[in-house]
């Protein structure tokens, strides 16, 4: 054999060698992917559901890459497509909003580890498909106890740090609470100024604010407050005058 054509085998031999290594890489990494946004998918479809069930409404969904604001959508933008959320607006301040933000924070775990109790028996099987399974299994049963670990990344807290949070900071609850009043007040404040019910929207204004006594963390809700009543004390003022 020519010395050429040996050296032409050698290289084709290798290229191929090293296309199938490739290959194969990116399959194994394309399939443990797919079965991490499985997880992720899980996981925030459980903080959604029971967020849901409990009255709050939906702002955000995302699971990796697909989105939902208004409409569904791929967004690949940096660590993006490795997290997921469930931004939910909190409602109904009152004695329950406690125990059902809790549910919402749980239903994340919970729903990891349901699916895990659910894949069990298939896990146990000597199969192609059992051995998928039991890398689910075990993939929903570290994602839920890594999710648990109370701790702080950037500006985002993980279910075990936020589930002690509403258990025992009392402080933070109350203004989470305060912040929620005030979203379920806003459009109230606003169909007063709308109608010149300057007296309606004092008193609302300094109902508000009688309860932002003890909450720290929400001074820029505050300052609007003030804004409010001062423009309705202003009115009034005037209304006074122009009644004189």
């Amino acid at each position: 054999m020519p010395l050429f054509d040996l050296a032409a085998l050698l290289v084709k031999s290798a290229v191929t060698t090293v296309f199938k290594d490739v290959a194969s890489l990116l399959a194994v990494w394309l399939a443990f992917y797919v079965a991490y946004v499985l997880i992720v998918a899980v996981h925030e479809s459980g903080h959604l559901v029971v967020g849901m069930a409990c009255g709050f409404r939906i702002k955000e969904f995302r699971a990796s890459c697909l989105r939902w604001q208004g409409r569904w959508r791929l967004d690949w933008w940096g660590i993006n497509a490795l997290s997921g959320w469930v931004n939910m607006q909190l409602t109904r301040p009152d004695d329950m909003l406690r125990l059902r933000h809790l549910l919402l924070i749980t239903a994340g775990p919970l729903a990891n580890l349901t699916f895990s109790a659910l894949l069990y028996p298939l896990a146990t099987q000597h199969s192609t498909l059992g051995g998928i399974a039991k890398y689910l299994f075990l993939g929903n049963i570290l994602f839920a106890v890594a999710n648990l670990i109370p701790m702080k990344l950037r500006k985002r807290k993980s279910d075990g740090l936020q589930i002690l949070s509403t258990l025992f900071d009392r402080k933070g609850f109350e203004a989470m609470r305060f912040h929620v009043r005030c979203q379920e007040a806003a459009p109230t404040l606003q169909a007063l100024k709308d109608k010149g019910d300057w007296l309606g929207l004092k008193q609302l204004a300094e109902r508000l604010l009688s309860l932002s006594a003890e909450v720290h963390g929400k001074k820029q809700v505050v300052a609007v407050l003030d804004t409010v009543l001062q423009f309705a004390d202003g009115r009034l003022e005037e209304a006074t005058v122009e009644r004189k």
